[in-house]
């Protein structure tokens, strides 16, 4: 792994975080990544425009959760289900009753 620099306040940003990584576990599945992929995916029926917006945040919490090693892919992998979960229990994913056989 490579270590991860940044610019200005970077280091003392970093510098905090891992303070307080000794009371900070990781975290299996990923929930924030989840929640924010709920919040984009619920959007597309109650606000399509701001959906737009939610799956690009959706899309770069993901990324920088990964980039940043907070969370394994497996993590992410992981959420999924619970995803799929909220959205059905939610309401938001309804069976295509419309087909014709």
């Amino acid at each position: 792994a490579f270590p991860i620099s940044g610019f200005g306040f970077a280091a003392l940003i970093q510098k905090f975080i891992l303070s307080q990584q000794a009371t900070v576990q990781d975290c299996f599945p990923s929930g924030h990544t989840a929640l924010s992929w709920i919040a984009a995916l619920a959007a597309r029926e109650f606000a399509p425009r701001y959906a737009q917006y939610a799956t690009g945040a959706a899309i770069l919490i993901t990324g920088a959760t990964l980039w940043l090693r907070y969370h394994w892919v497996t993590d992410l992998v992981a959420a999924i289900p619970l995803i799929a979960a909220a959205l059905f229990w939610g309401g938001f994913l309804k069976p295509n009753l419309s087909r014709s056989s």
